[in-house]
This record gives structure tokens, C-alpha cells and sequence, in this order.
């Protein structure tokens, strides 16, 4: 693999990390400062994104400085499995099954209780979370990064297929209770001005940037594009807690 397809790939991903924190940091601050009375649990779910997400970002610089500036842009010595990947690939899992679980349990309340659609988000939940850790065991075994790729990626297909159900079930359900306005619902939207803002905003609400995101993920997997489709997978955490923080920051009120 050349090093414009490795090293490169890393780099460029890096910065796109960067950025992406950046804007859930501003979207956390925001949070906390909008709705300071929120119950205990709302405000770990998202202390825990946030961390997630930092430790994610830290992990693509730790990254990318070891590639470029520790091995000095050696492919042989890049192909090395980087201790930062398992800490990437462990802080997506846990953000993707934080976030989904969330939905559920807004999913639940928005639906007057009704069991059966959050009950289908655990269940795909549960094992991305359990195929994504046996997977990131499995690839500790191998002593190069790629060489060794095509071993573990079954399971990472397993894992991604998992995710995608979930955002895809999440998104349709959410986009139907937004739309159909239930009144029970413990987190109502704000009112917008616009119909374009309150399409955006509804669009995000229900999940489907994450869901735009797994199926970017499906198509890198299957196009040769070397490492770059970490460019894509580096970021996936942030996206996640994005959409978690957009939901929380769209209500009036704590109350609401």
C-alpha cells in the first residue's frame, strides 16, 4: 500500500477528527449551559459522549504523530496495528450503542410506553457492541495492520450490518413520531421559523445523519480506497454524540 493510500489517509483523517470534535465540544458547552436542571442520568449520557469522543480524537493525533513522525512515514513500520486503533474502534462502539439506546428509550416514552421498536434497537445493539469488541480482540492478534485485514473483516461486517439496522430502524421511527407530533413525547422540539430549519432540524433529530454515515461506511468498505475509509470511521463518534446533542439542545426547556 502506498503511502498516499496509508500515511496520507491517517493524516487527512486526523484533521477531519479534529474539526468534528471541535464542533461537538461547542454543541456540549451549549447543553450545559442551556439546561442545568436536567435529571442526572440525561447529563452522564452525554458527560460520557463527550469523553468518548475526546479520547477518540486524542487517539487519531496519537495516531498520526506515531506514523509520520515516530516511524517517519515508513509504510513497513506503518503497518504496524497502532495501539490508538483499538481505542478508536472501542470508543465507536460504545458511543454507537450509548446513542442508540437513548433513542430507544426516547423511542419508548414517545410511543406511550409500546415495547416492541425499542426492544428491535437493543436487540441490534447488544451484539454490534459484543461482534465490535470480539472483533477488535480478534485483530490484536495479528502483527500487521493490513496483511492480516481480510482475517477480521467478516467481522467487521457483522458489525456494520448490526449498526445499520439499528440507525435505520431508529430513523424511521423517529421520523414518524416527529411527524405524526405526538404530545406524550417528554422531549418536544422546539417550534422553528422556517420549514426548511424545522426540516433540518427533524432530519437530525431522528437519527439520520448517523444513518447517512453507516451506509458511507458500507460503501468505503467496498471501494478500494486503501485506508481512507478511516476518514469516515474516525469521525463516526463524533457523529453520533452530534446527534444526541442536537436532540437534547432543540427542547425549550429541561421540562420539556
Amino acid at each position: 500500500m502506498t503511502p498516499d493510500l496509508s500515511i496520507g489517509a491517517v493524516v487527512v483523517s486526523t484533521w477531519s477528527s479534529i474539526f468534528t470534535f471541535a464542533v461537538v465540544t461547542v454543541l456540549g458547552y451549549l447543553y450545559f449551559d442551556r439546561f442545568p436542571h436536567d435529571s442526572l442520568g440525561l447529563k452522564l449520557v452525554v458527560a460520557i459522549g463527550l469523553c468518548l469522543a475526546a479520547a477518540d480524537t486524542l487517539a487519531n493525533c496519537v495516531w498520526s504523530y506515531n506514523w509520520t513522525v515516530t516511524l517517519w512515514g515508513s509504510v513497513p513500520g506503518a503497518g504496524l496495528v497502532p495501539r490508538a486503533f483499538y481505542v478508536n474502534m472501542l470508543s465507536l462502539m460504545i458511543s454507537a450503542s450509548l446513542v442508540q439506546t437513548f433513542y430507544a428509550w426516547r423511542l419508548w416514552l414517545m410511543s406511550a410506553g409500546k415495547p416492541y421498536i425499542p426492544c428491535i434497537i437493543i436487540c441490534a445493539t447488544i451484539p454490534q457492541l459484543v461482534i465490535g469488541i470480539f472483533c477488535v480482540s480478534r485483530w490484536n492478534h495479528f502483527n500487521s495492520f493490513w496483511s492480516q485485514m481480510d482475517a477480521a473483516l467478516p467481522y467487521a461486517w457483522g458489525w456494520l450490518s448490526c449498526n445499520l439496522f439499528a440507525d435505520t430502524v431508529i430513523s424511521g421511527a423517529m421520523l414518524y413520531y416527529l411527524r405524526l407530533g405526538t404530545r406524550r413525547a417528554p422531549l418536544l422540539v422546539a417550534k422553528t421559523r422556517t420549514s426548511i430549519r424545522g426540516v433540518i432540524s427533524r432530519t437530525i433529530q431522528a437519527n439520520v445523519v448517523s444513518l447517512i454515515s453507516q451506509i458511507v461506511s458500507f460503501i468505503l468498505f467496498k471501494r478500494d480506497v486503501g485506508m481512507y475509509f478511516f476518514w469516515h470511521d474516525v469521525v463516526v463518534t463524533k457523529v453520533y454524540i452530534f446527534s444526541l446533542l442536537i436532540t437534547l439542545n432543540a427542547r425549550r426547556s429541561s421540562a420539556a
